[in-house]
């Protein structure tokens, strides 16, 4: 393990279009990028000399597409949603082990979901005077990620889904409202160190929430 490593640099290309429909009432956009990526640092654990260290891949590419809409349905009420899709492959590392580059070699980036989506609605609807009724639930789904480069059956998280919601009412002057983030108290490891194909150290995802 060396005292020090280089620099993680990015090459990024990226096109897209940003739209405005029916009347500006739908916002329409989406882009494609490509991204070449040197010296991609991870933290790492080796178990046999109890030794934390930054790890670099050297070389890995990748390339997805995103989208996301906006629909004002009324005055009051919008609709929202987006898509996010990438695919990563890690194309050169430093070891010349040819074990080592047979089982890291091809693989996915560490830490990189494969897909995310988002949907929801916002109400702001007017209830008398100045006052508003302000409603607004989303979902969130994130796709499956690896927790290292090697990929291993065992180091990888099943794709997580969250809901948040809030209610409650408004004016210029103030706000009072319920919200929950996590709203079904989904249990997940925000993160995991591995330490061995069988074994790791995870770090859980914070509980359901409301106030």
């Amino acid at each position: 393990v060396q005292d020090s490593y280089d620099k993680e640099t990015a090459d990024s290309y990226e096109i897209g279009f940003k739209s405005q429909l029916f009347d500006n009432r739908v916002a329409l956009n989406g882009s494609v990028f490509y991204t070449r990526v040197r010296n991609t640092q991870q933290f790492e654990f080796f178990p046999t000399g109890g030794i934390q260290a930054i790890s670099q891949i050297k070389r890995a590419r990748i390339w997805g597409a995103e989208a996301d809409i906006q629909i004002r349905a009324t005055d009051a009420l919008t609709f929202f949603g987006g898509l996010g899709y990438i695919d990563t492959k890690i194309t050169d590392i430093d070891s010349a082990d040819p074990a080592d580059r047979a089982a890291i070699i091809g693989n996915k980036i560490p830490f990189a979901a494969e897909y995310n989506g988002t949907a929801g609605f916002q109400l702001t609807q007017p209830i008398g005077g100045d006052i508003e009724l302000v409603a607004r639930g989303e979902y969130n789904r994130t796709g499956r990620i690896f927790y290292d480069q090697r990929n291993s059956p065992n180091t990888s998280r099943d794709p997580v889904d969250i809901v948040n919601a809030r209610l409650g009412i408004q004016t210029d002057r103030f706000e009072v409202a319920l919200w929950s983030r996590n709203l079904f108290n989904e249990r997940y490891n925000a993160d995991a160190v591995v330490i061995l194909p069988v074994a790791h150290s995870v770090f859980r995802a914070p509980p359901r929430s409301y106030g």
